[in-house]
């Protein structure tokens, strides 16, 4: 989704599309600190920018709305990666 400055910091911002136990479609938006070296890279482990704010989750009982709603947050669907955890 990008990244910005702020103060010293470089800050990524990314979302998680995850398909719930109850069949709904769940998008969860992180912000965290790029702490990223070239031997480390997942943003998964990234510090909170807030650590005390949780990451905000916005659940979809569609697949196309869930992917509508994140394309209007600015995600590019050609960029979208595919892990299992």
């Amino acid at each position: 989704m990008g990244s910005r400055q702020e103060g010293e910091d470089r800050v990524l911002r990314w979302l998680a599309i995850t398909h719930r136990k109850d069949g709904r479609i769940a998008i969860e938006i992180h912000e965290v600190c790029d702490e990223g070296s070239t031997g480390w890279i997942d943003v998964y482990d990234f510090s909170s920018l807030d650590p005390n704010e949780e990451w905000t989750e916005h659940v979809f009982d569609d697949p196309q709305q869930a992917l509508d709603f994140a394309a209007s947050l600015g995600a590019s669907p050609d960029r979208f990666v595919n892990e299992v955890r």
